[in-house]
């Protein structure tokens, strides 16, 4: 009734409007409804305490049913409210584990709060305006596009591969089945935008707000614009070490509204069917029909025969790279010229550039918002479409790489005398080069980096990078090529992709992080919280 009053009281009002009517109204008729919980339970709890010493006779007992009915509906509700705080959403069944949610949100806001901040200049910034403005101040800088290239190395380097016949099918109308399809693919209690609206509002109440939900995200594809006020974000901070001290060691998660997040995973879900053409078969990530294991597989293969290499001059190198702040660095004017030169439909460029470009951010520190700012490059994680737009950008690093091994400048690795020439793999942002280790080549693979780095807005941060080499390799001849790259030279890659490089006889050593994982967080949870019934179902999920 309240929904549905809600959303249908005026005609006239947008959509816009009338979520934010359902948000109001749904505030107030939760205060009228529910009260304080704690209170309600606790009044349940002593009527209860005062019928347990009654004689029992049948009003009794039909009055201590009717509040123990009562009471569960109750503790249901707080179960669920301190759940949703918790932010643990793989937990499903078990015993009630309010405490333990109780606990896992105060863990969470204990991780979260923010006491004090390093500004850029060093200096400790205190209080809760103080550290907002230092972290808005950063981000702002962050965001902040750098003077354009003067060179199009990388776009030269890319080719046309979108057809007319896909282009057709990417700007075709959208139905009410891809935008539901959509939504009801998305995470119900993920942590709501500036709205306050979560995903389950629109999941649950579809038969209600449906056909003008539909209507008005057609009405964005058709037009090839939406309110701008729609793709105002708050910018989440997740802590990245133990005891933050700079707004550096937070991972930026973008909260954006859910109306806008079901018409960018309409998009998504649109581009995810021409990725397979646009992006390389080095990149595994995100295209449907490749898996993570396909890297990892190839990797290991390639690592292998590094390692079968010990005798003649014929030697290769391996070098794995960090890109920093991947996705906060991303040119617009790169992104937008590659998507054209794959070719893509102008209609379709412009949509998805009004999607990326109109976004206004604001930090969210302690439960207050910073002032409003306007950032000029970056893709938000959180939005659905930006995984999809990133490996049209990465597209950039491949197109380069492989255009230097067709023309001889580099050559890539063969695992055996059958097998395909393998330069590069990519993972997102994840990156490993594999190329003659020879001192022209390893000087091209520097430039490859420095036109990428130059035109996209990436950064490879060289002090993270690693690189390795074939054992036929003189020492002093790695040393040289690291000093050359400006990366740190290893013996092997321990990790790649999450998995161990090398698996000796050890293997109870190499694989001992995964059981220190594991007590890490049985560590956790305290045995007052769970029974131990409770505990198996969480080492399961």
């Amino acid at each position: 009734m309240v929904v549905s009053g809600s959303w249908q009281g005026n005609p006239n009002d947008t959509v816009l409007e009338k979520i934010a009517k359902c948000e109001d109204n749904l505030k107030e008729w939760s205060k009228l409804k529910f009260g304080s919980l704690v209170a309600r339970r606790k009044k349940a709890e002593k009527a209860l305490t005062i019928l347990e010493k009654r004689k029992k006779n049948g009003a009794v007992i039909a009055q201590r049913r009717a509040i123990e009915k009562e009471l569960n509906e109750i503790m249901d509700l707080e179960e669920e409210a301190w759940k949703q705080r918790s932010r643990t959403d793989w937990l499903q069944q078990g015993d009630r584990n309010t405490p333990f949610f109780h606990r896992k949100a105060s863990d969470r806001r204990n991780r979260n709060t923010i006491n004090f901040l390093l500004d850029q200049d060093g200096v400790e910034r205190k209080g809760q305006k103080a550290v907002t403005l230092c972290i808005r101040d950063y981000y702002q800088m962050l965001f902040k596009a750098a003077p354009p290239a003067l060179t199009s190395h990388v776009l030269d380097a890319i080719s046309c591969k979108i057809t007319d016949r896909m282009n057709e099918e990417l700007l075709q109308p959208i139905t009410r089945e891809e935008i539901w399809n959509a939504l009801r693919h998305m995470g119900p209690t993920k942590a709501p935008g500036a709205d306050g609206m979560l995903t389950m509002f629109f999941q649950k109440y579809w038969h209600v707000i449906g056909d003008d939900v539909t209507k008005e995200i057609q009405g964005y594809m058709d037009r090839g614009e939406f309110p701008q006020v729609l793709n105002h974000t708050l910018l989440a901070l997740i802590p990245k070490t133990k005891k933050p001290k700079t707004p550096a060691e937070f991972r930026p998660i973008s909260l954006c509204k859910v109306l806008y997040k079901i018409f960018s995973k309409v998009l998504a879900n649109k581009l995810k069917k021409v990725l397979k053409v646009a992006v390389v078969e080095n990149q595994s990530a995100f295209v449907p029909g490749r898996y993570i294991t396909d890297n990892v597989i190839v990797a290991f293969e390639c690592f292998h025969a590094m390692k079968t290499i010990t005798k003649g001059k014929k030697g290769y190198m391996a070098a794995k790279l960090d890109i920093a702040k991947a996705y906060d660095r991303v040119s617009w004017k790169f992104l937008e010229a590659i998507i054209r030169k794959l070719g893509f439909a102008d209609r379709w460029v412009r949509m998805i550039m009004y999607c990326v470009s109109t976004v206004s951010y604001a930090a969210l520190v302690k439960g207050h918002q910073s002032d409003t700012f306007f950032p000029t490059r970056g893709l938000r994680k959180g939005d659905p479409i930006s995984p999809y737009l990133f490996l049209l950008v990465a597209e950039g690093l491949s197109a380069l790489t492989a255009k230097a091994e067709a023309e001889g400048f580099i050559q890539g690795l063969k695992v055996s005398q059958n097998a395909p020439m393998i330069s590069h793999l990519l993972f997102a942002d994840d990156s490993i080069s594999f190329i003659k280790a020879t001192r022209p080549q390893c000087s091209k693979l520097k430039e490859i980096l420095s036109c990428y780095e130059v035109e996209s807005g990436q950064s490879v941060s060289l002090t993270k990078s690693e690189i390795s080499f074939s054992s036929n390799i003189p020492n002093q001849t790695q040393l040289e090529m690291a000093d050359l790259l400006g990366m740190k030279l290893v013996e092997f890659h321990e990790k790649y992709l999450g998995l161990p490089t090398v698996v000796g006889r050890k293997k109870r050593s190499i694989f001992s992080y995964l059981v220190d994982r594991i007590r890490k967080k049985v560590k956790l949870w305290k045995s007052k919280l769970l029974s131990s019934a409770a505990k198996e179902v969480l080492i399961k999920c």
